[in-house]
Protein backbone atom coordinates (compact mmCIF):
# COMPACT_ATOMS: atom_id res chain seq x y z
CA UNK A 1 0.00 0.00 0.00
CA UNK A 2 1.57 3.52 -1.08
CA UNK A 3 2.36 6.19 2.07
CA UNK A 4 -0.58 8.37 0.77
CA UNK A 5 -3.03 5.83 1.15
CA UNK A 6 -1.79 4.53 4.88
CA UNK A 7 -2.06 8.34 5.89
CA UNK A 8 -5.44 8.26 3.94
CA UNK A 9 -6.25 5.28 6.47
CA UNK A 10 -4.90 6.46 9.75
CA UNK A 11 -5.93 10.37 9.49
CA UNK A 12 -9.78 10.18 10.01
CA UNK A 13 -9.17 7.76 13.34
CA UNK A 14 -7.46 10.24 14.36
CA UNK A 15 -9.83 12.90 13.15
CA UNK A 16 -12.66 10.98 14.90
CA UNK A 17 -10.54 10.19 17.78
CA UNK A 18 -10.39 13.80 18.71
CA UNK A 19 -14.20 14.85 18.25
CA UNK A 20 -14.83 12.08 20.43
CA UNK A 21 -12.26 13.57 22.95
CA UNK A 22 -13.55 16.96 22.92
CA UNK A 23 -17.34 15.80 23.23
CA UNK A 24 -16.39 13.25 25.88
CA UNK A 25 -14.32 16.69 28.32
CA UNK A 26 -17.10 18.33 31.09
CA UNK A 27 -18.03 21.20 31.02
CA UNK A 28 -15.09 22.27 32.96
CA UNK A 29 -12.84 24.04 29.77
CA UNK A 30 -9.39 23.55 32.22
CA UNK A 31 -9.92 19.56 32.33
CA UNK A 32 -6.87 18.20 30.37
CA UNK A 33 -7.05 16.15 27.53
CA UNK A 34 -4.59 13.45 28.35
CA UNK A 35 -5.48 10.92 31.16
CA UNK A 36 -3.06 10.07 34.40
CA UNK A 37 0.15 9.34 33.07
CA UNK A 38 0.41 7.56 36.68
CA UNK A 39 1.13 4.57 34.59
CA UNK A 40 3.47 6.06 32.03
CA UNK A 41 3.22 6.65 27.95
CA UNK A 42 1.53 3.79 25.83
CA UNK A 43 3.73 1.12 25.28
CA UNK A 44 3.26 -2.15 23.01
CA UNK A 45 3.31 -5.63 24.42
CA UNK A 46 7.03 -6.25 24.44
CA UNK A 47 7.74 -2.73 26.75
CA UNK A 48 8.61 -0.26 23.95
CA UNK A 49 7.39 3.10 23.84
CA UNK A 50 5.39 4.30 21.18
CA UNK A 51 6.82 7.11 19.11
CA UNK A 52 5.53 10.49 17.51
CA UNK A 53 1.86 11.13 16.97
CA UNK A 54 1.03 7.30 17.91
CA UNK A 55 1.16 8.15 21.90
CA UNK A 56 -1.11 11.24 21.34
CA UNK A 57 -3.74 8.81 19.47
CA UNK A 58 -3.14 6.28 22.24
CA UNK A 59 -3.48 8.82 25.52
CA UNK A 60 -6.61 10.16 23.81
CA UNK A 61 -7.82 7.19 23.01
CA UNK A 62 -7.04 5.67 26.57
CA UNK A 63 -9.05 8.76 28.12
CA UNK A 64 -12.02 8.02 25.95
CA UNK A 65 -12.48 4.08 26.89
CA UNK A 66 -11.24 5.04 30.57
CA UNK A 67 -8.10 2.29 30.32
CA UNK A 68 -5.74 2.19 33.29
CA UNK A 69 -2.89 0.86 31.80
CA UNK A 70 -1.29 1.96 28.49
CA UNK A 71 -0.43 -1.16 27.12
CA UNK A 72 -1.79 -2.16 23.69
CA UNK A 73 -0.95 -5.15 21.77
CA UNK A 74 -2.06 -6.60 17.99
CA UNK A 75 -4.79 -9.32 17.70
CA UNK A 76 -1.61 -11.60 16.77
CA UNK A 77 0.02 -10.94 19.98
CA UNK A 78 -2.85 -11.68 21.91
CA UNK A 79 -3.08 -15.10 20.46
CA UNK A 80 0.27 -15.91 20.96
CA UNK A 81 0.33 -15.05 24.43
CA UNK A 82 -3.09 -17.00 24.77
CA UNK A 83 -5.05 -14.23 25.41
CA UNK A 84 -9.03 -13.85 24.26
CA UNK A 85 -10.02 -10.45 22.41
CA UNK A 86 -14.12 -9.56 23.48
CA UNK A 87 -16.15 -10.32 20.80
CA UNK A 88 -17.21 -6.78 19.65
CA UNK A 89 -13.78 -5.05 20.35
CA UNK A 90 -12.78 -2.98 17.60
CA UNK A 91 -9.10 -2.38 16.86
CA UNK A 92 -7.12 0.63 16.41
CA UNK A 93 -4.41 1.61 14.22
CA UNK A 94 -0.75 2.85 14.67
CA UNK A 95 1.60 3.61 12.44
CA UNK A 96 5.14 3.01 11.72
CA UNK A 97 7.67 4.90 10.01
CA UNK A 98 10.89 3.06 8.21
CA UNK A 99 13.80 4.71 5.82
CA UNK A 100 14.75 2.33 3.44
CA UNK A 101 18.40 3.15 1.92
CA UNK A 102 19.39 1.39 -0.77
CA UNK A 103 22.26 1.51 -3.59
CA UNK A 104 20.87 2.76 -6.97
CA UNK A 105 22.26 0.25 -9.17
CA UNK A 106 23.67 -2.97 -6.57
CA UNK A 107 20.32 -2.57 -4.82
CA UNK A 108 22.27 -3.12 -1.43
CA UNK A 109 20.82 -1.64 1.34
CA UNK A 110 22.49 0.02 4.12
CA UNK A 111 21.34 1.36 7.61
CA UNK A 112 20.51 5.29 7.79
CA UNK A 113 23.55 5.69 10.07
CA UNK A 114 25.79 4.67 7.19
CA UNK A 115 24.40 6.56 4.62
CA UNK A 116 25.05 9.67 7.20
CA UNK A 117 28.72 8.59 7.50
CA UNK A 118 29.22 8.79 3.53
CA UNK A 119 30.31 11.63 1.88
CA UNK A 120 28.06 13.38 0.10
CA UNK A 121 29.07 12.72 -2.97
CA UNK A 122 28.68 8.85 -2.51
CA UNK A 123 25.13 9.23 -0.75
CA UNK A 124 24.20 10.14 -4.44
CA UNK A 125 23.95 6.63 -5.67
CA UNK A 126 21.86 5.89 -2.82
CA UNK A 127 17.75 6.35 -2.54
CA UNK A 128 16.22 7.14 0.34
CA UNK A 129 12.63 5.61 0.47
CA UNK A 130 10.08 6.60 3.44
CA UNK A 131 7.67 3.67 4.05
CA UNK A 132 5.36 3.78 6.28
CA UNK A 133 3.41 0.85 7.72
CA UNK A 134 0.17 0.73 10.46
CA UNK A 135 -1.21 -2.13 12.50
CA UNK A 136 -4.38 -2.71 14.13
Amino acid sequence: MKNQNLIDAIAPRLTELMIQRIEHLETDWQKPWITDLAHGLPRNLRGTPYRAGNILMLLFLSGIAGYQTPIFMTFRQAKEEGLNILKGSLSFPVYFWKICIRHKETRRKIDLEEYHQLPKEARKQYEVIPIIRYYS
